[in-house]
């Protein structure tokens, strides 16, 4: 079990004896009955909770039936802990549904595995049950959507339902419809599903509409069409590939797409008519935004760069998000995420966030795409301040070296930060001394910098013999790429992992002999 340096627990015998003291004041038996009820309550809903975020089976929770019968009994008259679950078989479906009472229910049906019998028993219960439905989630077969979209189905009359989550493995062309009816639809969720299929359900109650359909392409007309249609969206995503538009398009020029009360957007952008939907939005500078951008076709990364980069310019300028961080996106791209800083956000400032994901590109064409985000997007890294690598799992040479033509363009940084060990690692990559240049990397690169920050980095592991050599080699290392001459750049290492109190002093002094002007700084520490 790791511990941290300087911080040791003695339980001394009066101190148990203390704490046995305390617990007997306070019997379970004298508990007053409020107290029990809001003890199981909690507990269910910490179990909901867990459960969700660990992917366990959201029926855990019924574990707690079997504790006492007062509990049992409680439970089974509580309604509201009956309103969420997930629709495994239509007698599972119709009992939760009873047991809720006349409370709005949230389910989810992930049905793709089951035989369409199984499929039609809950889809069954469901239908005749839908005006109770609060939220949906229905992901299914393609044949199981195909039943139920063709011809002239019954319509479900869905009068309650705010969320709906729509999907099918992929992709199929019909001339069909959802055949739902709402009335007060906020969320819509679909993944795989032609425009024209939910067609129906767009209107003026949507706050969110997340559309995912990659193995099809799509009309820009249609795209524009279903935008208009619901003029009220606080969150978009769009993740479609668009057709080329045809002489009759480039000859009709589309009017703007105005969404005044968004705050949230996603689009994916991989072609010129994709820059062209971008053109016509028009939205509030305070939306959070995110660009991904597919660069599998090497002829059009500077375009598409060249095509986002005014609105990233704009925003990061207007609204002042000089804090960084350069993420990975997939296995190959980089994530680079424009923010206000810690302390803006804690000041009661909004966290607004501009994320830029580029993509796609071949391991030969990095530094390239690289160059092109350096020269197109110069006035926005010309004003950050604090820069940021998360934890990294996949830097080599290659990306370092490439990655060192965005660092140019980043005159502005003041503080750098690198978390876990090998994002420290890629760090040091782009800041080694270079002797044949006659300067440090971190005085070439990033002029005005004050200070670098390293957390969470193991400077050695307890399998090594020599594991005190190697703290020293890896502290030293870092503190020589800061010895900038005049300038003052600092060192802090936060929750550092396996570095001694003698290795630092070491450290410390061999700088000072070297004239170095800046300061090595430790807060916390842990050792394996």
């Amino acid at each position: 079990m790791p511990r941290p340096y300087g911080r040791q627990t003695h339980l001394t015998v009066v101190g148990l004896s203390q704490r046995e003291d305390t617990h007997r004041l306070s019997p379970i038996r004298r508990l007053p009955a409020e107290l029990m009820v809001a003890i199981l309550i909690d507990a269910i809903v910490d179990e909901k909770a867990a459960s969700k975020k660990e992917g366990r089976s959201p029926h855990s929770w019924l574990k707690f039936l079997h504790v006492c019968g007062t509990w049992r009994q409680l439970i089974y008259t509580k309604s509201s802990l009956w309103t969420e679950f997930n629709a495994t078989s239509a007698d599972v479906t119709q009992y939760m549904l009873d047991r809720s009472g006349a409370q709005k229910a949230v389910v989810k049906g992930c049905m793709r595995g089951y035989p369409e019998e199984r499929c039609e028993g809950i889809l069954s219960v469901l239908q005749r049950e839908s005006r109770r439905l609060e939220s949906l989630d229905l992901d299914m077969h393609t044949e199981t959507w195909r039943g139920y979209c063709l011809g002239n189905p019954e319509p479900w009359m869905l009068d309650e339902l705010e969320s709906l989550t729509v999907a099918m493995p992929m992709f199929w062309y019909a001339q069909a419809h959802l055949p739902f009816s709402t009335a007060k639809l906020k969320t819509l969720e679909s993944k795989n599903f032609d425009f024209r299929a939910i067609w129906p359900l767009m209107g003026p109650t949507l706050k969110k509409l997340v559309v995912r359909l990659d193995a099809a392409l799509q009309t820009p007309r249609a795209v524009h069409a279903t935008i208009r249609a619901v003029p009220n969206l606080e969150d978009l995503t769009l993740h479609v590939r668009l057709w080329r538009i045809n002489l009759i398009d480039y000859l009709v020029t589309p009017q703007s797409i105005t969404l005044p009360c968004l705050k949230r957007i996603e689009l994916y952008i991989n072609s010129e008519e994709h820059l062209r939907l971008l053109a016509l939005l028009q939205y509030p500078i305070t939306a959070s935004t995110t660009f991904q951008l597919d660069c599998q076709d090497s002829l059009v990364v500077s375009a598409l760069i060249s095509g986002v980069s005014q609105a990233v310019n704009d925003v990061v300028a207007r609204q002042g998000l000089h804090h960084c961080t350069m993420g990975e996106f997939n296995t190959s791209g980089i994530q680079i995420t424009f923010a206000r800083s810690r302390q803006e956000m804690e000041a009661g400032m909004s966290e607004q966030e501009f994320k830029l994901a580029v993509s796609g590109y071949q391991v030969d064409q990095e530094a390239n795409s690289m160059g092109q985000l350096a020269q197109h997007l110069a006035p926005a890294f010309a004003l950050i301040e604090h820069l940021q690598f998360p934890r990294a799992t996949n830097r080599n040479d290659r990306r370092a070296h490439a990655c060192k033509v965005l660092f140019r363009a980043m005159i502005g940084v003041r503080e750098l930060e690198a978390v876990g060990g090998k994002a420290a690692q890629f760090l040091w990559q782009i800041l080694a001394p270079r002797p044949a240049q006659g300067t440090t990397g971190a005085g070439r690169l990033c002029p005005n910098l004050e200070n670098v920050t390293l957390r969470w980095m193991p400077f050695g592991w307890p399998e090594e013999e020599s594991k005190i050599d190697k703290a020293f080699r890896n502290l030293l290392s870092f503190a020589q790429c800061l010895q900038v001459g005049k300038y003052r750049t600092n060192l802090t290492i936060v929750d550092g992992i396996n570095l001694p109190d003698e290795v630092v002093d070491r450290v410390r002094s061999i700088m000072v002999n070297l004239g170095w002007g800046g300061q090595i700084v430790v807060r916390g520490g842990w050792k394996l």
